[in-house]
């Protein structure tokens, strides 16, 4: 049964990410890769909080861990449409494809070690 229920909070979680993803790009319907970029680097935020707040607590379920790491924020983020995302933009502006990479890239790292001092201090069990 634990196995089935953290299977499960792995697909809800995930379902929900995808369409919190997509959402986002909604809000600039002609630049949706801003929308991306914008998942991609708040996702790295929510991960290191996640691994701060939620993976150093054992009161915490593997459910629930699992569910947010894996099934939300995994399909909050996206690994795929960032590649094809790059790809188009060297093909028509060079420039854009380093600042898409390097906004992504670094934006990430820096907002994942934002989110685990913020998970240190904002644990929530």
């Amino acid at each position: 049964m634990h196995g089935f229920l953290t299977y499960m909070a792995v697909i809800v979680g995930g379902a929900l990410g995808g369409t919190a993803r997509f959402t986002l790009t909604l809000f600039v319907p002609d630049h949706e890769w801003l929308g991306i970029v914008l998942a991609n680097v708040s996702g790295c935020f929510f991960m290191g909080w996640a691994i701060q707040a939620l993976n150093t607590k054992s009161r915490v379920p593997t459910f629930v861990k699992k569910g947010t790491t894996v099934g939300f924020i995994g399909g909050y983020t996206t690994m795929s449409t960032f590649i094809a995302d790059f790809f188009s933009f060297m093909t028509k502006n060079w420039l854009l494809a380093l600042v898409y990479v390097f906004s992504s890239v670094c934006g990430g790292i820096l907002l994942a070690w934002l989110g685990m001092v913020v998970g240190k201090k904002v644990a929530f069990c």
